[in-house]
């Protein structure tokens, strides 16, 4: 079968690799449809992925079940699995810290998402959904939600609160659109006009207002600048993704003076995607708000150059 892999050096190819045997326990799954995560356009991360070979991209994912070793997951059901989950089990689990979980951080999708066919383990079918009546496009957005959910939750955030988001992406656009009335803010015309056809309040960086809730989507330095200087005293500042390894130069007093909240949030649980899953199902986010461009695998290190470039919002591979 055919798959996406990240080579070092961040070469992406479609290499051919052997079809997975069904998990023991587990599911075998015929791809539909997987997403390009803005994650795995992070060089310094993807090239660590890549230390012990070539990685199949994706993770956003959705496809049918072709063999199955579990009654839950019948042949035929259309799926979405996270590509990890927890044990359910441990002292983290009992807490709610899923993501930090010794089994959460062991389990992936074999080979990876952007494959024809991958397997499902035992272990993963503990966060994997049945998403019957949903498109396939739609149904990739499960796990890119879920994040946002977590995000959200982490944050306190009750809508109507003055909040912003920075960055939009797909991931900040995912925000925007699950925080009614907020402003957001992009350099980039093309998103810009994407944003304002979905509805969302965008806008360029340049404003004196001031916000309670700043969501930063872009794991640039600069992007959390801008948010020091557009949050009010008392605020919450939302870390979406990480910044290159280092440590970060920033005016730490000014947060310290003016009581600012700054909330990391990394990855999402089993909690996180039942609520992405009910936000799909309810109609609240449809993928043709976020996907911009539906390819077939063979165009996928074309858009992956594109997306990365900032010329695209969102691609999504259709197989078959």
């Amino acid at each position: 079968m055919r798959a996406a892999r990240f080579h070092s050096g961040g070469e992406i190819r479609i290499d051919e690799v052997q079809i997975p045997m069904c998990p023991d326990g587990g599911i075998l799954v015929q791809s539909l449809a997987s997403g390009l995560c803005s994650g795995e356009l992070m060089g310094w991360y993807m090239e660590r992925k890549a230390v012990s070979g070539p990685h199949v991209l994706g993770h956003e994912v959705c496809g049918v079940v072709v063999e199955s070793q579990d009654e839950r997951f019948p042949v035929g059901v259309q799926v979405s699995p996270h590509h990890h989950a927890p044990c359910f089990e441990c002292e983290l689990c009992r807490i709610g810290q899923f993501v930090h979980c010794e089994t959460w951080r062991k389990t992936k999708l074999d080979p990876g998402g952007m494959a024809e066919y991958f397997g499902v383990s035992q272990e993963l079918l503990g966060d994997c959904w049945v998403t019957e009546g949903l498109d396939a496009v739609t149904a990739t957005l499960v796990e890119p939600l879920a994040c946002v959910a977590k995000q959200l939750r982490r944050l306190g955030y009750r809508e109507g609160e003055k909040s912003a988001v920075i960055g939009l992406g797909v991931m900040g656009l995912l925000h925007a659109l699950m925080m009614p009335g907020c402003t957001a803010f992009e350099r980039n015309p093309g998103r810009i006009d994407w944003s304002v056809k979905s509805g969302v309040d965008a806008r360029l960086p340049d404003t004196n207002e001031r916000f309670d809730v700043v969501v930063v989507c872009p794991g640039s330095e600069d992007a959390f600048e801008f948010a020091l200087t557009i949050a009010n005293p008392g605020a919450r500042i939302g870390l979406f993704a990480p910044l290159p390894p280092g440590k970060l130069g920033f005016d730490f007093e000014r947060a310290y003076m003016q009581d600012l909240s700054l909330v990391n949030s990394y990855s999402c649980g089993p909690n996180d995607t039942q609520i992405a899953l009910n936000w799909l199902k309810s109609g609240r986010i449809r993928g043709e708000q976020v996907v911009s461009h539906r390819i077939s695998l063979s165009n996928l290190p074309e858009a992956y150059e594109q997306m990365k470039r900032g010329e695209i919002l969102k691609p999504v591979v259709m197989f078959g």
